[in-house]
Order: C-alpha cells, then sequence, then structure tokens
C-alpha cells in the first residue's frame, strides 16, 4: 500500500462531503447527497459497475476516521504531507479522493477498511508510475465490480475491483471543491466538459 501512514497517530478537522461510499462485507456502493441547507441527506445505492475521472493529483487525502459516530469523525491532510496523529483508539487509517461521471456527480470516495485500502492502494500505485509522463491528465478509472477475497480473520470480504483505462483532461466540474458543488445542480463552466458516456469507447 502507497499511502505511507505512521504507526503512530491527534486532531480532528471533522470534514464531510457528498460521497460514495462501499461497503466491504456486501460489496455495496451508497451515494450520499448531503444538504447543508435542510441538515439532511439522501442516500442511494450505486450500480457497482461505472466508469469515472479519479483526480489524485489534487484531492487525494490520508488520514483517520471514525463513521461509528453520528457525526463522522475525519482527520486528514494531503497525501505527501505530514500524517496527522491518532485521534482516537476508534479511529482507523482512511484515504479518500473524489471523483467525476454524469449520473453520480463530483463525490468524495473514501474507506477505512485495510482490505480495501490495499486495493485503492494498488490503483494508486498505477498512477504513479504513469503521473509524469500523463501530465496534466488524470485517470479515468474502471470500477468492475467487485471481488471476494480472504483477509484477515474474516472469512471473505469484497473489494473494488478497479483499474486505469484512459488518461483524460481533468473535466471543468472537478476544477472546485466538493463542498461548493449543490445538490448535483449544473453549475455555469468555463469550458466544455467531454461527454463521458458518449467518448469513451470500452
Amino acid at each position: 500500500m502507497s499511502f505511507g501512514f505512521k504507526e503512530e497517530q491527534r486532531e480532528s478537522n471533522g470534514e464531510v462531503w457528498d460521497r460514495l461510499k462501499f461497503n466491504a462485507k456486501t460489496g455495496v456502493y451508497t451515494s450520499t447527497i448531503f444538504n447543508k441547507e435542510e441538515g439532511q441527506k439522501e442516500s442511494n445505492e450505486v450500480n457497482p459497475d461505472f466508469k469515472c475521472y479519479v483526480d489524485f493529483a489534487k484531492t487525494l487525502k490520508v488520514g483517520w476516521a471514525d463513521f461509528s459516530l453520528e457525526t463522522p469523525s475525519v482527520a486528514t491532510t494531503g497525501y505527501g504531507e505530514s500524517v496527522l496523529d491518532r485521534p482516537t483508539p476508534e479511529h482507523k487509517e482512511y484515504v479518500s479522493f473524489n471523483l467525476y461521471n454524469k449520473e453520480l456527480g463530483m463525490v468524495n470516495f473514501g474507506s477505512s477498511s485495510k482490505a480495501v485500502l490495499i486495493e485503492l492502494g494498488g490503483l494508486h500505485d498505477s498512477y504513479l508510475s504513469l503521473e509524469k509522463e500523463k501530465g496534466d491528465l488524470i485517470p479515468v478509472v474502471h470500477f468492475d465490480g467487485t471481488k471476494e477475497i480472504k483477509f484477515g480473520k474474516a472469512n471473505k470480504i469484497q473489494v473494488p475491483n478497479v483499474s486505469i483505462v484512459d488518461w483524460r483532461e481533468r473535466p471543468a466540474t472537478m476544477l472546485g471543491q466538493v463542498e461548493q458543488v449543490e445538490e448535483k445542480k449544473p453549475e455555469p463552466v468555463k469550458a466544455p466538459e467531454p461527454d463521458f458516456d458518449d467518448d469513451l469507447d470500452f
């Protein structure tokens, strides 16, 4: 795994985003959109086979998370910076990054599952191996369903089956932050975005 966690890890920044969650026990993806004005959230199951832009370069964060609380506690810092100290023994290693396609909108995908982090670490290693060659392009990643593995004391768990299938210019929507996107409503953009579904021939 290539994220560089420290063994001993302190304060939580409490950040919350519209997010895509993966349940390693069931293999189910869930998209959760937060309505900050009304203090509500809407969650929907997502088809596990999809392609999306992934922005490791600008949005990859590593740190700690405790999702057992009513309000999740998340403490992260940018990849490559000093990893934060662990806020509490209940916090688990956590990685997150932004991804985008037309169906999901722009969401933050994160996980604190060790098995899932290993798979995402492999994806990130693939990204790092081509990052300099590809310049300002970002990867298009195929989340191609899930695969079942044996891990730790668990009999079997599910992990995402992920791979980089293309490199493209960063869509205009991804130039902002997830926190500024309101309920997937379209926003004015300076340049047209590629038609993700139609122009990727996979």
